[in-house]
């Protein structure tokens, strides 16, 4: 997505993709296209854009109506549930922009561990995107696991218990933490060690949360290291890459992954991997592979 499009809709904001990819989950599970349109104040038509945004009130009108016609209270859970991207990627993705002084989904050290935190600005609004974002990392992550060892340990959200707590365990296979102070997910040791046994991975750790939000320079990631630039230099050189080769290949297969897994357009991929303007992505991407991203966009 790029700055222009980010100012059509003042406010948080969500993308077309994920409100389109809410109404068809919801008509497959029952409820009425039409009467979801019509009780959401929303129209198909005006979800033909894929780089478009629209109002994170008008999204949550779409939750609330495809919750009421699925006859499904842990509709949320079980949409994130279904779609099918990796725990890292889910990360980096910005599903509603506007909500956060910076980054979505941040990491966080304290409190005895590592922590996905939601840090929205109203943490404790709209429970269903926790749900969503949380059954989207949490799923995703064991789809992908080939270890065997867990990714998470503990869920911990700010809302109260709703009616449907006993689904959340089911389809995070996690305990819950109901009316905690944070929305946020423990992340299991052995899971961060293995795959952080290297300076290019813990590199590519720290950047995966920030590519959309700012030009990630090598000064901030050795900030969070504790390093100096020179030594993260020195550490990336040791490992025979330097920190500009680190952050091209992160963002070639990030865009991949968005584009083959067919939820995200060009113009927004772009925006998730840290191109200001999409036709910088597409020089890039033609680099990298050879082609054109739009044969790859949904």
């Amino acid at each position: 997505m790029t700055a222009e499009l980010k100012r059509m809709t003042p406010g948080p904001t969500v993308g077309v993709s994920h409100a389109k990819g809410l109404i068809e989950f919801a008509v497959s599970r029952g409820a009425s296209l039409d009467e979801l349109c019509e009780r959401s104040q929303t129209s198909i038509e005006e979800l033909a854009d894929l780089d478009g945004r629209i109002p994170l009130g008008r999204y949550q009108a779409v939750m609330t109506a495809s919750i009421e016609l699925t006859g499904d209270p842990a509709l949320a859970l079980h949409y994130g549930e279904a779609l099918e991207r990796s725990a890292l990627s889910v990360i980096g993705l910005i599903e509603v922009d506007g909500v956060a002084p910076g980054a979505r989904f941040q990491i966080a050290r304290d409190h005895g561990g590592t922590w996905i935190v939601d840090a929205r600005t109203n943490p404790n609004s709209f429970p269903e995107l926790i749900e969503v974002g949380f059954a989207r990392v949490v799923c995703g992550a064991r789809k992908l696991g080939s270890s065997g060892k867990p990714f998470a340990t503990r869920v911990h959200v700010t809302h109260p218990a709703p009616t449907h707590h006993a689904e959340y365990e089911r389809v995070l296979g996690l305990p819950t933490v109901f009316a905690s102070d944070r929305n946020a997910i423990l992340m299991a040791d052995d899971w961060m060690s293995d795959r952080a046994t290297t300076t290019r991975c813990r590199v590519e750790n720290l950047l995966i949360p920030i590519l959309h939000t700012t030009e990630p320079c090598i000064e901030r990631i050795a900030r969070k290291l504790g390093v100096s630039r020179q030594t993260l230099y020195r550490r990336l050189k040791a490992e025979h890459v330097s920190y500009e080769r680190v952050l091209d290949e992160l963002r070639h297969r990030m865009a991949l992954h968005y584009l083959n897994a067919r939820n995200a357009s060009v113009n927004e991929t772009a925006y998730l991997v840290g191109f200001s303007e999409p036709s910088a992505f597409s020089r890039a991407f033609k680099r990298w592979t050879g082609t054109s991203p739009r044969k790859r966009a949904p």
